[in-house]
């Protein structure tokens, strides 16, 4: 487990950095889950890190389609889910996510608690904490298997 304290939102790049070179490798899929209160910075986090992984395409909030789709300029898929507004896990057996997570590219997943049952393992966790208005703690961790 890795932790980063007293983090401006701008300053994300050393944070980036370590998880590309830590835990991204090009030849594999990877699961990413993001956990943080509403309002900590989960879609800005994830839009710093798609365009520092190299996507030209505007990042914003899959909130209301669920799931964004990018490419970063060396053709890797990116898919950026956000299951907030699912009330339980049927819904995703239904909208078919299960079929990219830990099979496509790289997915962020948002609010990933309410599929936690199916989301399949490795993952890299970041847990993004509000420090104040302008910094966050940002702690990552790379889980193998069901705690």
């Amino acid at each position: 487990m890795r932790s980063f304290s007293n983090i401006k939102l701008e300053n994300y790049k050393p944070i980036f950095e370590a998880i590309q070179k830590k835990y991204l490798n090009q030849d594999t899929t990877t699961i990413i889950t993001l956990s943080g209160e509403m309002g900590a910075g989960k879609t800005t986090f994830t839009r710093q890190f798609l365009q520092y992984l190299g996507t030209q395409d505007i990042v914003n909030s899959p909130t209301f389609s669920l799931l964004n789709e990018y490419k970063l300029l060396n053709g890797k898929e990116i898919f950026h889910f956000d299951l907030y507004r699912l009330q339980n896990s049927s819904e995703i057996d239904e909208l078919g996510f299960d079929a990219i997570w830990g099979k496509q590219g790289i997915s962020i997943i948002e609010w990933w608690q309410k599929a936690d049952e199916i989301i399949p393992y490795p993952r890299v966790h970041i847990e993004i904490t509000l420090e104040s208005s302008e910094t966050r703690k940002l702690t990552i961790e790379r889980m193998e298997e069901e705690p």
